[in-house]
């Protein structure tokens, strides 16, 4: 099975917010600083890939807390 770039991007979202979903806010905070960090590095380079870890970003720090 070939995953095109989208499928791929969806496979890691849900991988991020399973292995992140019982950390505690502060650490998942932490992981998502890096994400937003990394993406605005390489938003120059990689318009595409930068955004998607921005938006990862975002998306593990919305996610409701669990502890």
């Amino acid at each position: 099975m070939k995953l095109n770039a989208d499928d791929l991007r969806q496979v890691i979202e849900l991988l991020a917010i399973a292995i992140t979903a019982d950390m505690p806010v502060t650490m998942r905070n932490r992981i998502a600083d890096r994400l937003e960090e990394l993406g605005g590095l390489h938003k120059d380079q990689s318009p595409t890939a930068g955004t998607h870890c921005i938006n990862l970003g975002n998306l593990l720090r919305s996610l409701p807390p669990t502890h």
